[in-house]
């Protein structure tokens, strides 16, 4: 080491110059205490250590805890309560001996600190344990309900699943067996123009397919629940019980001029053997329990075009007209308005062909076909068949008639009422007190009421007017589900056309060729499956079938007119029934059967002139005279304008049974789930709802060992999981709540308060190992930050709030006790 010379007045001058020589140069004062040590004030202890000495502190000998460094030694300032620090330490030190003040609040405090500990210690622990048990059975619960008891449950769900499908399957093999000796009953075989012995059929495909279409659109009209997602479902039961599955395609209603035949519907054929078995079943299953029908409000054809002119498309599906009760005081008549609108193309010739001097037996499909013959250029080649089909329909005339009727009806509103008016009506009451009724459609007006200039009596009752424009709304939206059911007939008509004339190579879902069946036949079961499932009566069965086959037509085409309500076409082909033999190998099958003969016979009775209908003006003359041209009429009557309510066929409860109740008693009976098949589901749901259980069991003690990370280091937050702990500050009360909310309150306050943060974490710091509590994202201060809370844990018998305080602006900080805070290292830094 060099030497260093210093001059006289450096030596005992207050400063240090030899640190690293024992303080030679400042004998005399305390500038060089410690210097010995290497604990000098001035002297780095890295640099003592590289000197290769021994760093060492001073313990005061009354307070061991207390350790001083060498600088402190001997700097003339008492550190120790008995001065031993300074030169010479005791009694003969200028320290005063303070030790026993000093020591006794430090003992106290110690001993609180001890004592804190011991308990905290304790506490800590058995929450410690507490978590491990809970944290275990959680282990154990899983493991039971995962290897255990779920694949006790699996094995018994896969037991009864084997069960119930092969009792499926055979009951599907049974229920195909059923429904065919059905239809092939002799009667059943004559209704669709088939004799017995064989032989060459009296309907073709054009005219079985039209049939088909018509009884859809009946079906639709008896019953808005005959339609389901825009669909005829009698059709729809009828393709299952014959193994063909019409598969949704949500565009097959959707029109469309493209070359796409993605409108018209896939078919799936179903072969023979348990895979084509088990899904008739469970379609048949949905049937059974009422689960195929899914309510749809889309009955109207028009629906898109409203949606696209007004964008309230959806209005339709929220308030469906009531089609069950009256409405005379009700809103049919505004939804009418609302949701159906009538374009250019509804307006079709009033007079009839028989009116115009035609015969109206002559080519009426060709005649309806060419109504909308100018819009079939623009169409896809499925679209043109779709629209071919529709226009075939024997009932299309008579609907459109009644409804360009109806629709003027619908548009009519008397002129204000005057003053003068209401006088006049006064007094015709009041006149002699008997105004007669004669049944006539006015006879409510009064005879002497004023007419405007264009001829028509104004002063209506209003209520007469609501009941007539309720009732004309409700048969227009009958006839409305009846077009958009015939509509999607025909989609499914079209698909099965084109799948005879090219059939696909793979035609099953099983991947099995399916046995031939020929076309004909399958629309021949078809029409005998949608009368069963569309509850459709005989006597309409038999107007159209009588509608479409010209070898069905009567002899004398004008026999009825003039005497009956029936429109012309269904008059001049029904009125008088007739049947035709069909002969094969020498013996003779007479169809249509003689009880649809019958019921045609009733019905051109029924429905024969008897002076009361024709003398209200409600079937059409041969002038095209206004429908208010003889005043508003006061009642609809069925058969108004020619259109007859159809009505579901009579069952046994009623006293005229309808004949097809009796022949389809076979396939009423087949209706039925069987008890082992209800025994099987039984057992099978209570099983998925044991399952159900036992997989949300699961997964709560999943969700609730994954956050078991949130009780923090062994747990400990375990015993304080949902707790709330208080403190009062000044006016206020703060509340912190773990794995909650913080919140600032009023003093006397209940309720409500100041958010002051939600739950976010919980901390160690690694080297201080202080314990500290965050919540965050609380309410955001006027003009200043988010509020935040943070609370510092030590050690503490009880976990208690000590104090409240707000460092920075809406940050606040608390001070708390817990026994969370009493572990091994709190115990070491306190030297318990």
């Amino acid at each position: 080491r060099p030497t260093t010379l210093l001059a006289p007045d450096k030596f005992n001058d207050g400063y240090c110059d030899c640190p690293l020589d024992g303080g030679i140069d400042e004998p005399a004062t305390g500038a060089c205490s410690g210097a010995a040590d290497g604990m000098w004030a001035g002297l780095p202890a890295t640099e003592a250590e590289a000197e290769g000495r021994k760093i060492a502190h001073f313990a005061c000998p009354q307070q061991p805890r207390l350790t001083l460094p060498p600088s402190r030694v001997r700097d003339g300032i008492c550190d120790c309560c008995d001065g031993a620090d300074e030169a010479g330490g005791g009694a003969s030190s200028f320290c005063a001996d303070v030790c026993d003040a000093v020591l006794a609040e430090e003992r106290a405090m110690r001993a609180k600190v001890g004592k804190d500990y011991g308990i905290g210690s304790v506490t800590r622990n058995e929450s410690i344990r507490a978590y491990d048990l809970w944290r275990s059975g959680v282990e154990d619960k899983l493991t039971r309900l995962t290897d255990g008891d779920m694949g006790e449950v699996d094995a018994k769900r896969s037991r009864v699943g084997e069960e119930l499908y092969q009792v499926k399957v055979r009951w599907g093999e049974a229920w195909s067996k059923g429904v065919k000796a059905v239809l092939n009953s002799k009667e059943l075989r004559a209704v669709v123009g088939e004799g017995d012995t064989g032989g060459e059929p009296l309907l073709n495909v054009s005219q079985l397919s039209a049939i088909l279409l018509s009884l859809c659109q009946l079906s639709g009209e008896i019953s808005s629940q005959n339609l389901s997602n825009g669909r005829c479902l009698p059709l729809e039961r009828a393709a299952v019980d014959l193994g063909i599955l019409w598969e949704y395609n949500p565009d097959e209603t959707a029109s469309s001029s493209s070359s796409s035949s993605s409108s018209l519907p896939k078919l799936t054929f179903l072969a023979d053997g348990p895979g084509g078995n088990i899904m008739v079943a469970d379609r048949v299953l949905l049937r059974l329990e009422g689960k195929d029908y899914v309510a749809s409000a889309s009955g109207g054809r028009h629906e898109k075009e409203k949606k696209g002119k007004h964008g309230n498309g959806n209005r339709r599906q929220e308030r469906m007209m009531d089609h069950d009760v009256d409405d005379y005081y009700g809103d049919d008549y505004e939804d009418y308005h609302d949701y159906y609108s009538y374009d250019d193309e509804d307006e079709v010739d009033d007079e009839s062909p028989t009116e115009k001097g035609e015969d109206p037996t002559k080519n009426v499909h060709s005649e309806q076909r060419d109504w909308n013959a100018e819009n079939h250029s623009n169409l896809s080649p499925e679209e043109t068949m779709v629209k071919s089909l529709l226009d075939a329909i024997p009932l299309a005339h008579d609907r459109k008639l009644f409804k360009r009727k109806a629709k003027s009806l619908l548009q009519y509103a008397p002129p204000e009422e005057t003053e003068n008016n209401h006088e006049h009506d006064q007094e015709t009451v009041q006149g002699d007190g008997n105004t007669e009724n004669d049944g006539s459609v006015a006879s409510t007006f009064s005879s002497s009421a004023p007419s405007s200039d264009d001829g028509i009596k104004h002063n209506i009752d209003p209520m007469a007017i609501q009941m007539v424009k309720s009732t004309l709304s409700k048969r227009l939206s009958s006839i409305s589900h009846g077009e958009t059911s015939a509509e999607s007939a025909a989609r499914f008509v079209a698909s099965l056309a084109k799948h005879h004339h090219h059939p696909p190579s793979v035609t099953t879902a099983t991947n099995t060729p399916i046995a031939g069946t020929s076309h004909i036949r399958q629309l021949q079961n078809l029409i005998l499956l949608v009368i069963y499932h569309g509850k459709i009566s005989a006597a309409d069965v038999a107007e159209s079938i009588y509608a479409v086959s010209p070898d069905l037509t009567a002899g004398n085409v004008h026999e009825f007119e003039g005497r009956s309500c029936l429109s012309p076409v269904a008059a001049s082909r029904m009125c008088p029934p007739r049947t035709i033999p069909l002969e094969h190998g020498g013996q003779q099958t007479f169809v249509p059967p003689s009880f649809l003969v019958e019921a045609a016979n009733r019905r051109c009775r029924e429905r024969e002139d008897d002076g009361a209908m024709a003398s209200a003006g409600t079937c059409p003359s041969a002038e095209d005279t206004p429908a208010v041209a003889n005043g508003f009429p006061t009642t609809i009557p069925d058969g108004y304008f020619h259109y007859y309510e159809p009505k579901q066929r009579k069952d046994a409860s009623d006293v005229d049974v309808d004949p097809f109740h009796t022949l389809f008693a076979a396939l009423e009976d087949l209706h039925a789930i069987p008890d082992d098949i209800r025994d099987l589901q039984t057992q099978k749901q209570k099983i998925e709802s044991e399952k159900k259980s036992l997989e949300k069991a699961i997964q709560t003690l999943q969700t609730e060992r994954e956050q078991s990370t949130r009780y923090g280091y062994e747990g400990e937050l375990y015993s304080l999981r949902d707790t709330c702990h208080s403190v009062e500050s000044g006016k206020y009360e703060y509340e912190v709540c773990i794995f909650g909310q913080a919140t600032q309150r009023d003093l006397g306050q209940s309720h409500g308060g100041t958010h002051l943060g939600s739950w976010e974490s919980y901390s160690i710091d690694e080297e201080t190992r202080q314990r500290t509590l965050k919540w965050g994202k609380g309410t955001k201060c006027w003009n200043g930050p988010v509020r935040s809370a943070e609370v510092e844990v030590t050690c503490g018998a009880e976990t208690r709030l000590l104090t409240a305080d707000e460092p920075e602006t809406c940050r606040y900080v608390f001070r708390m006790e817990s026994p969370i805070g009493c572990d091994e290292e709190y115990k070491s830094s306190n030297l318990i």
